[in-house]
């Protein structure tokens, strides 16, 4: 196999991994079906920007040794703000209608946090199994983006940035789209 399609097919593996555990996390801590397929991942020499619509960032930080890497994870508003009342245990129906806001109080921007924070335990998890224990992942926040702006974080433009995107669903609501964007992260080679 080629370095080239090692490469792809490692950032394919390790995307895969990473949206697999952060819709586990999720179903669990929300207590609803989380499903996520149809992942690709390509590597790219710029951010990319939210679809169509306002998004949640939910940024990240990498540690590899003494070296910081940047990400994030972005959601759909609508579908962040499910997560969000689901954390909050809210029935169906108010998921629902909560899904329409455009303006969020202070106990959702709160839990639109805490679901930041789980999902970079979750990629927590995955970078130190695949890293065997070299990497490590924590939350930096989130953010909203409008359609077309890039996520806030530290980047450098020109620099290689894995993007990867997979279909979800959460419980009954709406397929969307994930788009998850990190630098490519150094993994010891395998034995």
């Amino acid at each position: 196999m080629s370095t080239a399609a090692n490469k792809d097919a490692q950032d394919q593996a390790l995307a895969s991994a990473l949206f697999d555990r952060v819709a586990t996390d999720l179903s669990l801590i929300c207590d609803r079906e989380f499903v996520v397929e149809s992942v690709t991942s390509v590597r790219r020499d710029s951010k990319l920007p939210a679809p169509k619509k306002i998004h949640i960032s939910f940024k990240f930080e990498l540690r590899a040794g003494a070296e910081a890497l940047n990400g994030s994870l972005i959601i759909p508003l609508p579908d962040s703000i499910a997560l969000a009342s689901y954390l909050m245990m809210m029935p169906d129906d108010a998921v629902k209608s909560n899904r329409n806001l455009t303006t969020l109080d202070r106990t959702m921007k709160d839990a639109m946090v805490e679901i930041g924070n789980l999902i970079g335990g979750a990629m927590d998890a995955v970078m130190r199994e695949q890293s065997s224990g070299t990497v490590s992942a924590r939350s930096q926040g989130c953010q909203g983006i409008r359609a077309g702006q890039n996520p806030a974080f530290p980047y450098t433009p020109g620099a290689p940035l894995v993007c990867s995107t997979a279909k979800a669903r959460l419980h009954n609501l709406p397929a969307f789209e994930m788009v998850l964007q990190l630098p490519p992260v150094p993994m010891p080679e395998a034995a």
